[in-house]
């Protein structure tokens, strides 16, 4: 799991504090694929609608997207991550950014590959970027983007006994 806020004040002078709780994918078990994008950590929990975000703090979520190849492979697959995109539209925005599994990958079982890591970035709106090495507190300024992908469950079994209409429908889905 991973969770950013962002505070800050509107153009018209009023403060907001939004947050967002963002998950990352389940690993394969002996006869089922991971989950997609699904809460583990906590429960009752679930993300913050791009609408909703975009109504209460002048920020844009220019994408929310499963993160395509993230999930180990495996007789079962392990479940993508996410992907989220967020574009700050006002100055002296704080943001607190914690996250997991940026330094270590969730592990693969009897032959199953790993799932990718979480990576975030900060790219500054001159175009340099900033790694995010885990956990942060910064200031963003407008146009400054905050990109995220967290990580993906590992993978169960050896990848070439997977069933080929699972791989297909994979495939189809844009999971791998």
């Amino acid at each position: 799991m991973l969770m950013v806020a962002f505070g800050g004040r509107h153009p018209a002078g009023a403060n907001f504090v939004t947050g967002d709780l963002i998950a990352g994918g389940s690993g394969a078990a002996a006869g089922g694929d991971g989950v997609g994008a699904i809460e583990t950590d906590a429960t009752n929990c679930m993300n913050l609608p791009a609408e909703a975000m975009e109504m209460e703090a002048p920020i844009r979520l220019r994408q929310v997207a499963l993160r395509a190849g993230s999930g180990g492979a495996g007789q079962f697959r392990g479940g993508p991550g996410t992907i989220r995109d967020y574009e700050v539209l006002v100055d002296n925005v704080t943001f607190t950014h914690r996250g997991e599994r940026h330094y270590s990958a969730a592990r693969g079982m009897f032959g199953g590959g790993d799932g990718a890591r979480a990576e975030s970035v900060i790219i500054r709106a001159d175009g340099s970027e900033e790694i995010i090495p885990s956990k942060i507190v910064t200031r963003l300024m407008r146009g400054d983007r905050v990109i995220v992908k967290t990580a993906g469950g590992a993978g169960y079994g050896d990848p070439a006994a997977r069933d080929p209409a699972h791989a297909a429908a994979d495939e189809a889905d844009g999971e791998v």
